[in-house]
C-alpha cells in the first residue's frame, strides 16, 4: 500500500480534517478516504502501520479504525 500510495504521488492527499465549528459541525473528508479490505486480521496492522506512515510523510492524523471498509 505504501509503495503504490508513494510511486503514485498522493501520499499529500491523504488527509483527514477534525471538525470545524462555523455556523454548523461538520467534516472535511480526505481526498484518499476508504480502503477496503478483507476481515483478515494482517489487514488490521496493515492500516494501523499505513496510519502511522502517513501521519510521518504529511503530519496529518489519518483515523484507520475509521477509514477501513471490511
Amino acid at each position: 500500500m505504501f509503495k503504490i500510495v508513494d510511486r503514485l504521488g498522493i501520499s499529500d492527499r491523504v488527509k483527514w480534517y477534525a471538525p470545524t465549528i462555523a455556523i454548523s459541525l461538520s467534516y472535511t473528508t480526505s481526498q484518499i478516504g476508504h480502503i477496503t479490505a478483507d476481515n483478515a486480521s494482517n489487514n488490521d496492522t496493515m492500516m494501523e502501520f499505513f496510519a502511522k506512515y502517513i501521519e510521518k510523510r504529511t503530519k496529518t492524523y489519518f483515523p484507520y479504525e475509521d477509514r477501513r471498509i471490511r
